[in-house]
């Protein structure tokens, strides 16, 4: 997470913390009210920051799958920069792009899945055996 975003999530949280406390020395007639407010407000907030952590992480890693010469292709973009560039089967001896578009993206989002997990963005024998990607079109 960048420093920026963090200081900004600081800065929201010190916000609603001192919202929280307005309520002192309040009637008790506009207490419950506020007190129903700030509960709102607060499971808003709660909401709207798990969404933008959630929408954030997946928005940093991007799949194309693009037509090819013969076949198709695709590439995975983290953080805006291309990362993987794949115009052919990855984890076979010769050069045969993907047969169909499907099959691209079924190797992207695996690829894609691997680097969420933190694993090495690589392919192999079994892994297209596994998502069913034919070798020969």
């Amino acid at each position: 997470m960048s420093s920026s975003l963090m200081m900004l999530r600081i800065a929201m949280i010190n916000f609603l913390f001192g919202f929280f406390q307005l309520d002192k020395g309040l009637s008790h007639h506009t207490a419950p009210n506020l007190k129903w407010l700030k509960k709102s407000l607060g499971f808003i907030f709660l909401i709207s920051l798990f969404a933008s952590c959630l929408s954030k992480k997946d928005s940093e890693i991007e799949g194309i799958v693009y037509k090819t010469k013969n076949g198709f292709g695709y590439r995975v973009i983290v953080h805006d920069q291309l990362l993987i560039n794949q115009d052919f089967i990855p984890a076979i001896q010769e050069n045969v792009p993907f047969c169909d578009s499907i099959e691209a993206a079924a190797a992207c989002h695996l690829v894609i899945q691997k680097i969420k997990r933190n694993e090495m963005p690589t392919l192999t024998l079994k892994d297209l055996s596994t998502l069913k990607i034919k070798t020969k079109c």
